[in-house]
């Protein structure tokens, strides 16, 4: 496999330069080039934020009507 000084984010879905990821994955690779991860922008979003979180909170679920 050829180095990659990029990476894929999972979160916003774009290549970036390695140097902004905040995480990069041993396994799983997109397209087998870059590795996968997710940036520090996405990840300090994310920490700020839980409601940005692809997550649906059980909260928000619509319970079945008896």
């Amino acid at each position: 496999m050829v180095a990659s000084h990029q990476f894929y984010c999972l979160f916003c879905e774009r290549l970036k330069e390695i140097k902004q990821s905040a995480v990069v994955f041993k396994t799983g690779f997109y397209r087998t080039r870059h590795p996968l991860g997710c940036c520090r922008e996405c990840q300090e979003r994310s920490s700020r934020r839980p409601e940005d979180s692809r997550e649906i909170p059980l909260s928000d679920t619509v319970s079945p009507s008896k």
